[in-house]
């Protein structure tokens, strides 16, 4: 009988992590590298000689140990965790095809998503292992709001590529995440290549810097109907919010004419946010009054009265 327990690096036991049975003599390794919280501090695995400690190899009959250091807020994710929405596509990406509900292989053009997170600066570390007879190109990473829309492409060229056979752990800093987004992961290749992927994990670096900015509604000549103040991370992509493409009525003081407003266009594309100044102007066209007129017809399409009339 073996049991394999987390203890900190003062020698603290954290969490009994798996116990069993091994014939004497032989040795198993055991893969772990997760997160821990205990007592409101999260621990992971602790470095060794520059590299993440992976695991230990258990002879038979022996207990053992990993050692666990103390870290930032972290939120991992065993890869069985990242089963991703059929809902969500833009460009050409799809959902990850996976096995028995597993998201376990990151396919050319397919991507997998995690929860909703809290804002921070996070770091993103992955690690995977190329099965493709080619170089596994480079993994995109698209904040997720919580409609499921692509916020912005939070990095360029995240990971640099997998050899072929490769197997290893790839980090992505500073990735600045506003409260209630996801992460997406996509395998922007567009040749045969997968990637089977160990694990995923956020380490949260930091808080990112919050500001307000200004949300114009205008008409087709420029003039304001409304605006709004809202918050936003700095150095994050301006996003619509789901209602920024209604349409609304604006009353008229003096003569109490009704007007209804519909989305016409709007400049996000490509607008960050920063500390002060943001302008995001969403520009709103009249609806035009088209008169009807509402008529009854036999079955060979003989006109027998009008029903109904307006605009």
């Amino acid at each position: 009988n073996y049991t394999l327990t987390a203890i900190d690096e003062e020698g603290n036991e954290l969490q009994q992590l798996q116990s069993g049975e091994i014939y004497e003599g032989e040795k198993a390794f055991h893969y772990y590298t997760k997160a821990i919280e205990k007592d409101g501090v999260w621990y992971m695995t602790a470095q060794k000689s520059g590299e993440p400690y992976y695991g230990i190899r258990i002879n038979g009959g022996e207990n053992a140990t990993v050692t666990y250091a103390a870290s930032e807020a972290c939120y991992f994710s065993e890869v069985e965790d990242l089963t991703p929405s059929r809902s969500w596509a833009a460009d050409g990406i799809v959902p990850n095809r996976y096995a028995n509900g597993v998201a376990k292989r990151l396919y050319a053009n397919s991507y997998v998503k995690t929860a909703a997170l809290p804002a921070g600066i996070y770091t993103l570390t992955l690690r995977a292992r190329n099965n493709s007879s080619s170089t596994a190109g480079n993994l995109a990473i698209y904040l997720v709001d919580a409609n499921g829309n692509i916020a912005s492409s939070a990095c360029t060229a995240t990971f640099t590529d997998w050899g072929t056979a490769e197997q290893a752990e790839k980090s992505a800093e500073g990735i600045i995440v506003p409260e209630g987004y996801a992460i997406a992961l996509n395998n922007a290749t567009t040749y045969n290549s997968n990637l089977e992927m160990d694990y995923l994990y956020l380490v949260k670096t930091g808080d990112p810097q919050i500001a307000q900015y200004t949300v114009k509604f205008v008409d087709t000549d420029a003039n304001e109907l409304k605006s709004e103040t809202r918050d936003g991370a700095v150095g994050v992509a301006v996003s619509l919010a789901s209602t920024d493409k209604e349409p609304f009525t604006v009353t008229n003081e003096e003569t109490g004419e009704e007007t209804v407003y519909i989305y016409q266009s709007d400049d996000s594309e490509g607008k960050i946010i920063e500390a002060e100044g943001t302008v995001l102007t969403i520009t709103y066209k009249a609806a035009e009054q088209i008169p009807y007129t509402l008529t009854a017809v036999d079955g060979e399409g003989n006109e027998l009265g009008v029903v109904s009339e307006g605009t």
